[in-house]
């Protein structure tokens, strides 16, 4: 009769953990819909107020609409720097930071260290993927290790 009982709880428990898991799948997906909902108000916004002449530099030239593509790049841009640029003078972590916030999912550390490269940080080591990824383990409260491999930007 007892042994009945823990094969009842250890039941209850293991479907108390697939539903936890479903659920928390559940919000990572609706966090992600979320994001790119966010993204296109602001872009949104912006083609809304260069409409209406919002943006002074545009008034100036009414002939000049911003096309998706300028919106877009408008959008990824963190800085005014040029495309090499961005990064340089940051420390890795800062910018793999921005670099997240703006992909808004979790990105392999071998992709970080690439898109690093072309903004402009220089990354001495051997082993550049060693360096990121212990840049993003000094700072547990910024970055979440989603799965081997890789990290996301955490949300505050």
């Amino acid at each position: 009769m007892a042994k009945a009982g823990r094969v009842g709880i250890r039941g209850r428990i293991e479907s108390a953990r697939r539903k936890v898991k479903d659920l928390e799948a559940k919000k990572l997906q609706m966090d992600k819909e979320i994001d790119i909902l966010d993204k296109y108000v602001e872009a949104c916004r912006f083609i809304q107020a260069t409409e209406r002449g919002g943006s002074r530099r545009m008034a100036a030239r009414k002939a000049a609409r911003p096309s998706r593509a300028r919106v877009a790049r408008r959008l990824k841009m963190p800085t005014k720097a040029g495309a090499g640029e961005r990064f340089k003078g940051m420390k890795i972590a800062d910018a793999v930071e921005i670099l997240l916030k703006r992909s808004g999912v979790s990105l392999k550390v071998s992709e970080m260290v690439k898109r690093l490269r072309a903004g402009g940080i220089k990354i001495s080591s051997k082993v550049p993927g060693a360096s990121v990824t212990a840049a993003l383990r000094r700072h547990p409260g910024k970055f979440k290790m989603t799965k081997p491999g890789f990290y996301a930007h955490v949300k505050k």
